[in-house]
C-alpha cells in the first residue's frame, strides 16, 4: 500500500463545495498558465534589447578571456583536490571532462599532460 493510499483513507473526506474550490482554481492555475505561454510563444524582443544581450555576451565573453589563466589554475586545483581526495579514499578518481579513471598514477599523468 502506497503513501498515498494511506493518506487517502486517514484523510476525512472533502465535501463537494471544497472540491468545487479545488476544481475552481486548478482551472485558473492552467488558464494561466496558457496565458504565460501564449505571452512568451508570441514574444518578439526589440531591436534594443537584443543589442542589450549581445552587449552582455560579449562583456562576458571578454571576461572570461581576461581571466582565463585564472580560471584554467582553479580548473587544475579542483582536479588535483578531486585527485587526492581520491587516492585518499582509495577510491574511483573521476576527472572533471567526465572520464572516468581508477588508476590515480595514471591520473596524475594526465594532470601533468594538461599543464
Amino acid at each position: 500500500m502506497s503513501a498515498a493510499e494511506d493518506n487517502d483513507k486517514t484523510a476525512s473526506p472533502r465535501t463537494p463545495t471544497e472540491l468545487a474550490r479545488e476544481q475552481k482554481i486548478l482551472e485558473e492555475n492552467i488558464e494561466s498558465l496558457e496565458n504565460l505561454l501564449n505571452a512568451i510563444s508570441t514574444y518578439i524582443p526589440t531591436a534594443e534589447e537584443v543589442d542589450d544581450w549581445r552587449k552582455d555576451v560579449q562583456n562576458l565573453t571578454k571576461t572570461i578571456l581576461n581571466h582565463k589563466d585564472l580560471l584554467k589554475l582553479i580548473y587544475r586545483e579542483v582536479q588535483e583536490a578531486v585527485l587526492k581526495d581520491a587516492t585518499f579514499r582509495g577510491g574511483e578518481v573521476e576527472d572533471l571532462s567526465g572520464e572516468n579513471e581508477t588508476n590515480p598514477a595514471k591520473y596524475q599523468e594526465y594532470l601533468e599532460l594538461e599543464r
